[in-house]
């Protein structure tokens, strides 16, 4: 049972927090809001020298039937690599430009049949020059859609040159080496021609990534309930890092008053410091996502999130026998008197305005405010209506439950390698029900709001004391992240400043996993022959995950 809540938790999770930072339709005279994001070139470059073997995933090209001199070869496979420690790299990172990647010391190898023979062609591979250029969008923000596809900076590769050494180049047909000058000349030629064209296609692929992202982020927030608009500013780049920016809008629909923040930049980074990640947001990232779910009036049933009808849930009959009233009612005595029987329980619940706001006078979106010293302000409301099954589709409203709850707490952040476990932690200087709201029907029951507040507000106080670790968070999709990308989150920190909040990270940089999954979701055909059997546990928290 915990396994199943932990998985739909967590799904739900990330599906509320995409919504979140995604923002939602747009209006004019929007509010907007900023996210920065920063990577470091020295991060960029420790990836790349502990990864020269997955040269090969990306350059690796099935040819069919080639002609070279006097020699057809058929099922030709080409392939770009290194050995190990043998290669030297370097990335440039150039102003307002790019950056650039060049790679020494290659190795390529074109295997295949001649004459029904195996054969082998090797050579060195000098050096291997790419320069990738961004252009910005120079087109006014778009702010009629939900996500605007033309703001997405375009990537180029402008510049690409492979040098090859002719005098390397190494023939072996049916077991017997063949390389008479002419033979090399001609392959000389041909070699030179495949690796450009082999280049050409990993330019296919950059401009297939871009649409790919565009069609991903478009259909993410084409949805009814975004009530926002998400745009990408320019990217920049200097000699130590590059920083993309994304701009979020939504409007005041309410009159709630959000603070605009104005444009703020992510701090410089020391050397002692070794952060190779940062992100800063505003506020209204989070505000605007707590604004369009109050006014959007989304609801979420409580048997729709254990998946009482799912044939695939295990646990689904367990949940059935226990919404019941005859179940529910023995600690909750008045559902069992009033509707007495076996009668099916659900909890309607929502964080818009919808189902109270012909009950309350005066229902305001839940807000957060970022405050100086690391300090966060949270107001978070939200109903649950209780309707029992009469009759077979017929729900009635039982009692409909309005809460608004208020917490400050001081916020810090760390990470236990041990675990592979980020810890938010932080002293919590308030926690309170600052009201609570229960309805029968359209009656107000005095009484028991009463009861309840002093009972919530008894356990909030006691939680208080006990809320030192606020929340553990695995470090995202690890072991798989790891295992495919070698990424593991080091000395993370958070920063909190009136309105703003950075967080930072260093990398433990360690070499990714051939033929791992997130390379073939990505579109790549990688080779699985090296990938490892994962352990059970793996798989499990992978998939809770």
């Amino acid at each position: 049972m915990t396994e199943l809540i932990n998985k739909n938790t967590c799904m739900r999770s990330i599906a509320f927090t995409l919504c979140f930072v995604l923002m939602l339709a747009c209006f004019t005279e929007a509010i907007d809001s900023q996210i920065n994001f920063r990577i470091y070139r020295k991060t960029l470059q420790d990836i790349v020298d502990k990864n020269a073997p997955l040269i090969s995933d990306y350059t690796k090209a099935d040819l069919g039937t080639v002609d070279i001199g006097d020699i057809t070869v058929e099922d030709a496979m080409l392939n770009i690599f290194t050995e190990e420690n043998e290669f030297e790299s370097s990335i440039k990172f150039i102003a307002d430009e790019g950056f650039q990647l060049s790679i020494d010391d290659l190795l390529f190898e074109l295997t295949g049949k001649v004459d029904g023979k195996d054969s082998v062609l090797r050579g060195d591979v000098e050096s291997l020059f790419v320069k990738l250029s961004v252009k910005n969008s120079e087109k006014e923000r778009d702010t009629s859609v939900r996500f605007d596809a033309g703001s997405l900076p375009q990537l180029d590769i402008s510049d690409y040159s492979v040098k090859t050494k002719s005098e390397t180049f190494k023939w072996t047909i049916g077991g017997e080496e063949k390389n008479d000058a002419s033979l090399i000349k001609a392959t000389s030629v041909w070699i030179d021609a495949a690796i450009q064209a082999n280049m050409g296609m990993i330019k296919i692929i950059v401009n297939s990534a871009q649409t790919y992202v565009a069609d991903y982020l478009t259909s993410t927030v084409d949805e009814d309930t975004f009530r926002g608009s998400l745009s990408f500013t320019k990217i920049i780049f200097n000699e130590e890092y590059a920083q993309l920016g994304l701009t979020s809008s939504f409007k005041d629909e309410g009159d709630e008053h959000f603070v605009e923040r104005s444009d703020k930049d992510l701090p410089e980074v020391t050397d002692d410091e070794n952060a190779a990640v940062q992100i800063l947001f505003d506020e209204n990232i989070i505000n605007s996502g707590l604004h369009s779910a109050f006014h959007a009036d989304g609801e979420f049933g409580l048997r729709d999130i254990l998946g009482t009808e799912d044939p695939d849930n295990e646990y689904a009959d367990m949940f059935k026998a226990v919404l019941l009233t005859n179940v529910i009612g023995q600690g909750w005595k008045e559902i069992q008197d009033e509707y007495g029987g076996s009668k099916r329980i659900d909890a309607r619940c929502s964080f818009g305005k919808g189902l109270f706001k012909d009950l309350i006078k005066k229902l305001e979106p839940s807000k957060v405010r970022f405050l100086e010293g690391s300090e966060i302000d949270f107001t978070l409301g939200f109903g649950c209506s209780v309707v029992v099954e009469k009759e077979v589709g017929v729900w009635d409203p039982f009692r409909s439950f309005y809460a608004e709850l208020y917490a400050k707490l001081s916020l810090g952040i760390n990470s236990n390698d041990a675990t592979k476990m980020l810890q938010f932690e932080g002293d919590v200087k308030d926690l309170k029900a600052k009201r609570i709201k229960i309805f029968k029907k359209s009656d107000p029951m005095v009484v028991e709001e009463t009861t309840l507040t002093m009972m919530v507000n008894l356990g909030l106080g006691m939680a208080k004391s006990q809320a030192q670790t606020l929340l553990d968070i695995p470090q995202i999709g690890y072991p798989t992240i790891k295992r495919c990308t070698g990424l593991v989150l080091s000395n993370p920190s958070v920063v909190i400043e009136e309105g703003f909040v950075s967080l930072s990270t260093d990398l433990d940089v360690s070499p990714a996993q051939k033929g791992c999954d997130i390379f073939d979701n990505m579109g790549f055909n990688i080779s699985r022959e090296d990938h490892p059997t994962r352990s059970k546990a793996e798989e499990e928290h992978t998939d809770d995950l």
